[in-house]
């Protein structure tokens, strides 16, 4: 059994070295304060924020670090490593953090172009095998490093020929160099997409094999050279030791909570999303990175941490692309510039948030990932930078109702809205489930990233128009009606 769920928010003055259906149960926490730059108000705040999910979401381990200012104020833990377990989650519990691998995948080329082992310009086809076709070859020909890691090669998103377990839906077996050389084979260029950043995963894919290809060296071992044994991360890998098994908390379905799945295993992969960690090496990692941009920005002094020196605009003007990291403008407050990267793989997710300046932070793992997972990263967030709650009311499920049905955006597809237990949730076009919270009778917003819907009414009390504000961007997608 989970048992004592929220088991603490531990507040420390230092700086560490050089499925939301289910139903609730209870949770126990306590929490220490000193006098470390932050407030009484604020912690409570936190406090009853992160126990509110936790009770809600039924969550299986829950671990977080919080930073203001450059110093660490927090680290918090919650639930076991399994459910099956009575050991407790702590900072050095270990995770495995999807897609926020693409940062480490950045930091790793910084390096490798500042000791000129890689060029921004290099091709691509320059580091592939004789063997590949001449059709290939000039396919890939106009694609460089540099286009790889602003995800602007026009690659696919996804690879198709990954191998997934029936039973818990996790990749298994590895990605190999024969299965990516036969993706490349088949791989359409899109010319709408290239040049501009589109996420592909089959992108960072393809950058581990160049890199590898490159260095001489093994994924791992540029990782634990330019990065783990460089900022003293000792349980940052993409191969676990069998202690570090030991230390691996069980990931469980986002849809079941109580069903567990298992690590991916992910080969050339590892670079867009196998990397394992813990909050206190990703803690000591962001404390580093924040020093960095700090002396960068003052004195102009180049690192490899610096990710965003170089970024291409995503799909909008306050949301930029760099080397395996976001650099975008907070919805709740312009003038602030969020970094970092979040990761999500059907059972761990992970939350790499912070900005430059201030130096101020929360990062975030769990073993069981959702909608619920953004929400509390987005909510913890407002106390750290003293911005203000936005208002959430209750809305008579009469006027929910008038909102019920499908929106069709011109691109992205179909949208649509339904209730479930009073709430009023949207799918996305993709398959994603968010809850809608109302912030008046007509509109309403995300907790799990910053978007919001605003209704137009006729005079039957019947939806005219939606505006979906979302990054910046404005859309008004077509009314198809219940």
């Amino acid at each position: 059994m989970i048992g004592n769920v929220f088991r603490s928010l531990i507040v420390i003055m230092y700086t560490i070295g050089t499925s939301p259906f289910m139903s609730p149960i209870e949770a126990q926490s306590s929490l220490a304060i000193q006098d470390n730059g932050a407030t009484s108000m604020e912690f409570d705040w936190i406090q009853k924020t992160i126990d509110s999910y936790v009770e809600r979401v039924r969550v299986p381990s829950l671990a977080m670090s919080l930073i203001k200012e450059g110093k660490l104020i927090a680290f918090a833990q919650s639930g076991n490593l399994s459910l099956e377990s009575d050991l407790p989650v702590d900072e050095n519990t270990i995770f495995q953090i999807g897609s926020l691998s693409k940062s480490f995948t950045g930091i790793i080329c910084n390096n490798l172009i500042a000791d000129g082992t890689l060029g921004l310009d290099d091709k691509v086809v320059d580091f592939l095998p004789e063997k590949i076709s001449a059709a290939v070859r000039k396919k890939l020909s106009v694609i460089s490093i540099r286009e790889l890691l602003h995800h602007a090669s026009g690659l696919p998103r996804d690879a198709k020929y990954v191998q997934m377990t029936k039973k818990d839906r996790a990749m298994t077996g590895g990605y190999n160099e024969s299965t990516l050389l036969k993706e490349l084979e088949e791989a359409t260029i899109n010319p709408e997409t290239r040049g501009r950043a589109t996420y592909s995963n089959l992108g960072y894919t393809l950058l581990c094999y160049v890199i590898q290809k490159a260095a001489g060296k093994t994924y791992e071992e540029l990782l634990q050279l330019h990065i783990a044994q460089k900022y003293g991360l000792s349980n940052t890998t993409t191969e676990l030791t069998a202690i570090q098994k030991k230390n691996l908390a069980t990931p469980y379905q986002p849809s079941n909570r109580k069903k567990p799945t298992r690590a991916w295993e992910m080969g050339l992969m590892r670079a867009a999303g196998g990397i394992f960690s813990t909050i206190s090496d990703l803690t000591k990692l962001m404390l580093q990175q924040m020093k960095d941009y700090e002396n960068y920005r003052i004195k102009g002094e180049d690192s490899p941490l610096i990710l965003t020196k170089y970024t291409m605009e995503q799909g909008s003007p306050t949301y930029h692309y760099g080397f395996g990291s976001i650099a975008a403008r907070f919805n709740r407050d312009t003038t602030l510039t969020l970094l970092g990267h979040n990761g999500s793989m059907r059972g761990f997710s992970s939350a790499y948030i912070y900005t430059a300046q201030p130096k101020t932070g929360v990062i975030m793992l769990t073993s069981s990932g959702g909608s619920w997972f953004g929400e509390l990263e987005q909510q913890i967030q407002l106390p750290l930078y003293d911005l203000p709650i936005p208002n959430e009311i209750s809305l008579r499920r009469s006027i929910m109702k008038r909102y019920v049905g499908k929106y069709e955006f011109e691109k992205e597809g179909i949208l649509q809205i339904k209730i479930h237990d009073d709430q009023l949730w949207a799918i996305t076009p993709r398959g994603s489930h968010f809850p809608m919270y109302a912030e008046t009778g007509k509109t309403f917003y995300y907790k799990a990233f910053p978007a919001t819907f605003e209704f137009i009414l006729d005079e039957k009390q019947e939806v005219r128009q939606l505006i979906y504000r979302q990054n910046g961007k404005t859309f008004m997608p077509k009314v198809l009606g219940k």
